[in-house]
């Protein structure tokens, strides 16, 4: 019965980064990101069965290690984020945040803070189990919260053209990585950039642009892009 709960949270999830994705930019480029999340989902979950492996008296000591590992990651990302906006250069046009940006943050936000204070409490209900478990709680409660509050800060922050290209989900496109663009059929406002990348399946990023805001950013990635494109036309 255990597994059928897991699989169906398994599934919910991977429903819900559809939908959110598919109200980003459509149900076309949402299905094709489907396999990768799957992906990502499964080895997700894979590494926590394999947990269920460890030796009881081993698993709050592995437990801590794994949330802790992972939330030092996230902070990583979140200072390349901020160090590859700051040596991006000047804004060259503001693109605005991505669609319901303000509440997918905050709601993030908000459930990091109630996750990390759940995990507290139940640390401190749990002052008999020994240190070791309550540290497994701590952990967990350190990790949920740098986690969303490192989602919060992907969707409230706005997406600029700077000089060195574009900034957007906290990665920086530079413009000698983006080899074309174009805008997609039957959907006006989302850009479709191919980018230079090791991965196929990967070598397209898709933004939705503001109806207001697409001529200006067609001027800038023109000019910008013109170079890459004759240089692969003469290759």
């Amino acid at each position: 019965m255990e597994w059928v709960f897991i699989l169906l949270f398994f599934v919910l999830i991977l429903a819900g980064v559809y939908a959110v994705a598919r109200h980003q930019v459509g149900h076309k480029v949402a299905a094709k990101r489907l396999p990768i999340v799957f992906v990502c989902l499964a080895a997700a979950f894979g590494t926590g069965a394999l947990f269920r492996l460890v030796p009881t008296e081993w698993k709050d000591h592995v437990w801590t290690g794994y949330a802790l590992l992972f939330s030092f990651a996230v902070w990583i990302f979140l200072a390349i984020s901020l160090q590859r906006t700051a040596q991006a250069g000047d804004i060259l046009l503001e693109l605005g945040r991505p669609r319901r940006g303000l509440v997918i943050g905050i709601v993030a936000g908000v459930s990091g803070a109630f996750l990390a204070i759940g995990s507290i409490v139940q640390a401190m209900a749990e002052s008999n189990a020994g240190a070791a478990t309550q540290l497994r709680y701590l952990s967990g409660g350190v990790f949920w919260l740098s986690f969303c509050l490192y989602v919060s800060f992907l969707w409230l922050k706005k997406w600029p053209i700077r000089e060195r290209g574009i900034m957007a989900y906290g990665q920086l496109l530079p413009w000698e990585m983006i080899e074309d663009f174009h805008w997609e059929k039957g959907k006006p406002s989302i850009l479709a950039l191919s980018v230079k990348r090791r991965f196929g399946w990967w070598r397209t990023a898709y933004l939705r642009i503001p109806t207001e805001r697409q001529k200006a950013a067609t001027e800038i990635l023109e000019r910008n892009l013109l170079p890459n494109i004759e240089g692969g036309s003469a290759g």
